[in-house]
């Protein structure tokens, strides 16, 4: 009977072998197989699918997420270009004006060549709008004063030739904005200039 319990059956096929060869298989070594190291099987096949539809449904849910942030307006603002609101408005300039300021005479520095010198000029002012010019006459007084004081720092030579035109303007300039902030000057135009 020991002969018996010991023999295989021969009708035996080798997929009714018993399932601990194939799960608890050692070696030589009396170590287990891995799993990679086993044949490649319909299992085997199926988990490799099965992977990679994972990792391709993961790309698409990362994918589909950040267009969609960026869509509702979380992560961009091409929702509100789409939709037709803009965040910011742009208004244009109003049109530009023009306002004759007052003849000033005022006394220059004195230089080397010329002890007791003085300028006289005629200017027209340009700004934008309504509420520039309004800003203008109400502050007339403030924008004599602060053009007296820049020129009262010059000298004859100073405002002499273009580069002293330049100057000149760009003095008249800086010295009404300061007195009519928040409103700008667009330019200064002289309709005249004399210096002796």
């Amino acid at each position: 009977m020991s002969e018996e319990k010991n023999k295989k059956p021969e009708n035996e096929s080798p997929e009714d072998a018993p399932k601990e060869e194939a799960e608890g298989a050692e070696g030589e070594d009396g170590e287990g197989i891995e799993a990679d190291e086993l044949p490649a099987g319909p299992l085997a096949i199926l988990r490799k699918k099965l992977k990679l539809i994972l990792m391709v449904l993961g790309a698409v849910a990362v994918i589909g997420g950040g267009v969609g942030i960026y869509f509702s307006g979380l992560g961009g603002t091409i929702s509100d270009s789409l939709s037709g609101t803009p965040k910011a408005k742009m208004e244009l300039p109003e049109p530009s004006l023009f306002y004759d300021m007052a003849v000033i005479t005022v006394d220059l520095k004195p230089s080397k060549k010329r002890s007791r010198a003085f300028i006289r000029f005629a200017m027209t002012v340009e700004v934008y709008g309504e509420s520039g010019r309004d800003k203008l006459i109400s502050e007339e007084a403030k924008i004599l004063d602060s053009v007296q004081e820049f020129l009262r720092e010059q000298t004859p030579e100073d405002l002499a030739g273009k580069e002293g035109s330049i100057k000149l303007r760009q003095g008249m300039i800086d010295a009404i904005n300061k007195s009519i902030a928040p409103e700008k000057v667009i330019t200064v135009l002289f309709k005249e200039i004399l210096v002796r």
